[in-house]
Order: structure tokens, then sequence, then C-alpha cells
């Protein structure tokens, strides 16, 4: 999580790593959402492939996507309706979880 002084609030922020300056596949799959906006999807306000950053006295690149905070907890969620009824979304979330 950041916090923006400009705009006054906090935004999430995702990092990959990269291999040999290439993007991590995960980044290129995400960020292709990036032009969709709706009240439903969390918008995300920047995607960049490559970035250098400086980790532990190294310049390292990595690839991030900044966007905004959800308003709700995911343990939240977990007790709503959807996921008592809903196997395909249950499946569809932990599967995704579980990934990287």
């Amino acid at each position: 999580m950041v916090y923006s002084s400009e705009y006054r609030k906090y935004y999430a922020l995702k990092i990959f790593r990269c291999k040999e300056s290439e993007a991590y596949p995960g980044f290129s799959n995400e960020s292709r959402f990036k032009i969709i906006k709706h009240e439903n999807i969390i918008t995300m306000s920047q995607a960049e492939k490559e970035q250098q950053i400086l980790h532990k006295e190294e310049m390292s690149t990595i690839s991030f996507i900044l966007m905004e905070k959800a308003s709700c907890d995911f343990a939240d969620l977990l007790e709503g309706p959807p996921f008592q009824v809903d196997e395909l979304l249950v499946e569809i979330i932990f599967i995704n979880l579980s990934k990287d």
C-alpha cells in the first residue's frame, strides 16, 4: 500500500520481478485490463512494464501496477452470500490466490 499526498488517498501497489529485463508474464496478463472502467472493478491508475529501483543496494528492474485500494476486506467477502452459493466463483478466486 502506498499513499499519494497529491491525491490524499491510499493505493495498492503490486510489484512483479523481471528476469533478464523481461516482464513477469503475470504483469502482462493483468495490465491488459487497465483500460477497463466499471464501478465493480478496481481501477488501475498506472502500469509500468520496466522500472529501475534500488533494492538492497543494487539496481533491479521491476514491473508494477498501481491501483485503487479496495474498500473492503477480503475476509468480509468470504462471509458474504456469493461465496455461500457460487462454487465456480470460489474455485476461480482460490485458484488465482494459489498462483505465483
